[in-house]
């Protein structure tokens, strides 16, 4: 003769397998931003911009605990927002933004923009006064 199936028992496995599966589970959703590391995208301004001498360099981030801009320490918003007005040089310069999350893993984005300043109508600029040459009768 066989033995009886001991349902309570098999009720009690079936629930701890169940139990145990739940909380992998859960584990698995709180680790995975650990795993996907730092996230960074920059707004504005984008690659190839013509800006004014103040710039407005604005982007957000997730899983970040430093953010920095041409090597310059930028604060974060609660939801990870950051904005910041800059001087840059007038040319071509290159804005370099690299996000660094808790573990040493970075993600960097770069931007080349070129910088003019409009000077107001009748102020002679530097280059203009030098080349400008006075005649006396």
């Amino acid at each position: 003769m066989s033995d009886p199936i001991d349902t309570p028992r098999l009720f009690g496995y079936a629930l701890a397998m169940i139990g145990l599966f739940a909380v992998l589970a859960y584990a698995a959703y709180l680790s995975a931003p650990l795993v996907r590391g730092p996230a960074l995208t920059l707004t504005s301004p984008q690659d190839g911009d013509q800006v004014s001498g103040l710039t407005t360099i604005r982007g957000f981030v997730k899983r970040v605990s430093l953010l920095t801009i041409n090597g310059l320490e930028v604060p974060l918003t609660e939801e990870g927002q950051f904005e910041v007005v800059r001087a840059l040089a007038q040319g071509y310069t290159e804005v370099t933004v690299v996000a660094r999350d808790r573990f040493n893993r970075e993600v960097s984005v770069r931007a080349g923009v070129i910088t003019t300043f409009n000077t107001p109508h009748g102020v002679q600029t530097e280059s203009e006064s030098t080349t400008s040459t006075s005649t006396s009768f």
